[in-house]
C-alpha cells in the first residue's frame, strides 16, 4: 500500500513467513523455475509455493543433476538459474557440478536449507557450516539470519550472479528464518545496464589496423555467446580477412562453422597452441581465458613475438596470464558496435588485401573439408568404426540446424571439424562434467532468441553426444521432458 508520497507504509504490509518473502522477490525478478531436491529444512519453501503457481519447482533425484539442470537453463536462457538444495549433505553432493558452474562462469543462485538456528549450538542432525562448505566455489556465500534480510540478500544474489565475472553465489536459509513472520517490504526491481562500452576503442582500432594484412588472428571466446555478439564478430573478421579460432576448451562455438574464416578450436597443449599461432604478429582475444591448457608442455601458449589485444567484460581475466599490448574492459557486442564503424576508414588502404585474404580463406576451407571427406571415406569400411568415421556420419545425419551438446571426448575434435552451420549457437560442449542445455530454451541455442512470452515456441531438436555410461540430466531436462 502506498501513501501520497509513493512510499510503502511498513504498518500496512501484511505479516507473512520468510518463505513467502523469498517467492515474492523471485516472482518480481522474473524467476520461473526452482531446481531442487528438498528435504525437511526446505518444507517452508515448498509449502509457500502452493500459493505461487507462476513458479515451478523442478525436482531432481540427486543434487548434481539439479545443479546441471539449473546450469543448462542459465546457459540457454541467459538468466540466473535458481537452485534449492538440502542442508550440508545435499550441498556436498552438488559440489562437482558447482565447480563446473564456477569454471564456466555460469550465473546461479544456490540456496540450501539450514537447521533451526535456535538449537545450532548443540549440533543437531543435518546442521553444518554451509557457508564454509560453499565458499570456495562461489563468488560469495552468506547465511540469512532474519527474514527482514531476505529481500536485500536475495536481490543482491540475483544481481551479483550475473555481474561480470558471472558465477554462482550462495545463500544459507535456516528453517526458522523461513518460518518466522515479517512485515518487511519485498522491495522493488532494479534496472541495471551491464553493457558498458570499453574505453580506448579508437586506440584499439589504430593498433589493429596497423597489423600487416594476414598477420592478425581473432580468438573467439565463450563471452561472445553471453554478449550476443556473433554478428559483430563476423563483421570484424571479414573486415580484416582474419582467421577466427575458437577457445581451446569451449562452452560452445560462438562463430558460424560454415564461414570461410572459421579456423577451428585451438588445441589444449600450450606448445600446440603456440605452434598454431606462430604465423601471426597479433592476436585479438574476445572474452577472457580462451587458451585453457590440459596436458603440460613447456612455455606459454602465446608466441613471444606475438602482441596480444583483449576485449572482455571480465576485468579479472585482462592481462591475468599473458602480457597484453592493450586490454579493454567492456561488453563485447556494445564495444564492437562502436569499433566497427571506425575501421572502414582505418582499413581503406589495405582493402584489396583483405578481400584477397577472404577469398583465399574460402579456398583453404574447401580444400580442408575435401581432405576430411576423403579420409573419412577411406576409413568407412574399416573392421572397427574409427572416431573420424563416427563423427563424419553423425554430423552428416544431424545437419546444420540441430543443436548439439557434446560430452564425447574421443570424437569431439572430429565432430567440430565436420560442423558446417551458419548458426553460431549449434554446438555446445561440457566444461567439466555436465552439458549445456537445461529446462526450456532449446530454441534459443539455434536462433539466439528466447521464445516469446505467452506463445508456444516451435519444437526444436537436440542431440547429446555422451561418453558411454554417462546420462546427463541437464540435457534430459529440455522442455521438461526426457530426452535420452
Amino acid at each position: 500500500m502506498l501513501n501520497d508520497t509513493g512510499i510503502t507504509q511498513v504498518d500496512a504490509i501484511e505479516a507473512r513467513r520468510g518463505a513467502a518473502v523469498v517467492l515474492e522477490v523471485l516472482r518480481s525478478e522474473g524467476v520461473r523455475y526452482i531446481f531442487g531436491n528438498p528435504g525437511t529444512t526446505e518444507l517452508p519453501l515448498i509449502d509457500a509455493l502452493a500459493a505461487v503457481p507462476e513458479i515451478s519447482y523442478i525436482l531432481g533425484l540427486q543434487e548434481a543433476s539439479v545443479v546441471a539442470m539449473a546450469h543448462g537453463y542459465a546457459q540457454a536462457s541467459g538468466r540466473p538459474g535458481f537452485v534449492n538444495l538440502h542442508t550440508a549433505g545435499g550441498l556436498g553432493h552438488a559440489m562437482g557440478a558447482l565447480i563446473n558452474a564456477q569454471v564456466s562462469n555460469t550465473p546461479l543462485v544456490v540456496t540450501a536449507g539450514q537447521q533451526d538456528t535456535r538449537h545450532g549450538h548443540i549440533d543437531p542432525l543435518l546442521s553444518g557450516n554451509l557457508v564454509g562448505i560453499a565458499g570456495p566455489v562461489m563468488k560469495w556465500a552468506h547465511e540469512v539470519l532474519h527474514p527482514d534480510q531476505i529481500p536485500v540478500m536475495l536481490r543482491r544474489a540475483l544481481h551479483d550472479s550475473t555481474a561480470a565475472p558471472s558465477g554462482p553465489v550462495f545463500l544459507s536459509l535456516p528453517i526458522d528464518v523461513m518460518e518466522r513472520t515479517t512485515a518487511v517490504s519485498s522491495g522493488e526491481v532494479s534496472r541495471i545496464d551491464r553493457t558498458p562500452v570499453a574505453g580506448s576503442i579508437d586506440e584499439l582500432g589504430d593498433a589493429l589496423a596497423a597489423v600487416r594484412p594476414g598477420r592478425l588472428a581473432i580468438i573467439a571466446g565463450d563471452e561472445i555467446l553471453t554478449s550476443g555478439a556473433w554478428d559483430e564478430v563476423v563483421a570484424l573478421a571479414e573486415a580484416f580477412g582474419a582467421p577466427v579460432f575458437g577457445s581451446s576448451w569451449p562452452a560452445g562455438i560462438p562463430f558460424p562453422t560454415a564461414h570461410p574464416l572459421w579456423a577451428g578450436n585451438l588445441p589444449t597443449k600450450a606448445s600446440e597452441i603456440r605452434t598454431q599461432l606462430v604465423p601471426f604478429d597479433a592476436l585479438f582475444a574476445l572474452g577472457g581465458h580462451s587458451m585453457i591448457t590440459y596436458l603440460y608442455s613447456e612455455g606459454l601458449p602465446v608466441p613471444p613475438a606475438c602482441r596480444l589485444f583483449q576485449l572482455s567484460a571480465n576485468v579479472r581475466d585482462l592481462g591475468r596470464t599473458h602480457a597484453t599490448a592493450l586490454s579493454c574492459a567492456g561488453d563485447i557486442r556494445a564495444s564492437l558496435k562502436v569499433l566497427l564503424p571506425t575501421l572502414d576508414r582505418k582499413l581503406a588502404e589495405n582493402r584489396d588485401a583483405f578481400t584477397s585474404l577472404r577469398v583465399m580463406a574460402g579456398h583453404a576451407r574447401a580444400a580442408r573439408r575435401d581432405g576430411l571427406k576423403v579420409q573419412a571415406a577411406a576409413e568407412f569400411d574399416a573392421p572397427v568404426t574409427t572416431p573420424l568415421t563416427a563423427a563424419a556420419e553423425v554430423v552428416r545425419a544431424i545437419g546444420p540446424r540441430i543443436a548439439i551438446v557434446d560430452e564425447a571426448a574421443v570424437t569431439m575434435h572430429h565432430v567440430r571439424s565436420f560442423l558446417d552451420s551458419s548458426f553460431p549457437r549449434q554446438y555446445f560442449f561440457y566444461a567439466l562434467c555436465d552439458t549445456r542445455l537445461g529446462h526450456a530454451g532449446c530454441s534459443r541455442h539455434i536462433t539466439g532468441t528466447r521464445p516469446r512470452a505467452g506463445r508456444v515456441s516451435r519444437r526444436r531438436w537436440l542431440l547429446a553426444l555422451l561418453t558411454p555410461g554417462v546420462v546427463d540430466c541437464g540435457a534430459r531436462a529440455v522442455a521438461g521432458k526426457p530426452l535420452l
